[in-house]
């Protein structure tokens, strides 16, 4: 690329003309500190480990009921509940049961204690499937639905509720 120049002396006038020439720079390199997205889990597998927690978590909820007969109601649930207790637990790989706690519930201490004493009495639970595990674990969250009398059936196998 040439350019010129005009610069002004005495009287006279000089033109100059250098020539410049372009380099090329190489393009800085840089590590990204981005982290990779995770694969996006395909949708047939996602619903089949669905299908396989629910499966699971239905034979828990059978042998949980199997296993507290007088507690266990078999009829539809009535129309208002005295007590619905959502509880957190985690199995591990061989079934034993690493912890359990309510997750929520309406705050009646009888109904709370008695979904937590229903899990606890049947460990060990049935070994879980291994592609629902995670770090050979697996963390499920499953309800309890209590009538009046302080009966429950577990919402995995319960029948509907009764509309009045």
């Amino acid at each position: 690329m040439a350019k010129e120049s005009v610069t002004a002396g005495a009287g006279s006038k000089t033109k100059k003309t250098t020539k410049k020439t372009a380099t090329k720079k190489k393009p800085a390199t840089r590590k990204s500190s981005v982290k990779k997205p995770h694969p996006i889990e395909p949708i047939e597998d996602a619903a089949a480990i669905a299908a396989s927690t629910d499966l699971y978590k239905k034979e828990l909820a059978q042998k949980i009921s199997d296993a507290n007969p007088t507690q266990v109601y078999t009829v539809q649930p009535q129309a208002l509940l005295r007590s619905v207790v959502v509880v957190r637990f985690i199995i591990d790989k061989n079934g034993k049961l690493v912890s359990s706690v309510v997750h929520r519930s309406n705050g009646d201490p009888v109904t709370e204690a008695a979904a937590l004493a229903s899990l606890r009495s049947v460990a060990p639970l049935p070994k879980p499937p291994a592609k629902l595990l995670s770090k050979s674990r697996i963390d499920l969250l499953e309800t309890w639905l209590f009538n009046d009398d302080g009966r429950f059936q577990i919402r995995s196998i319960a029948q509907l509720q009764k509309s009045e």
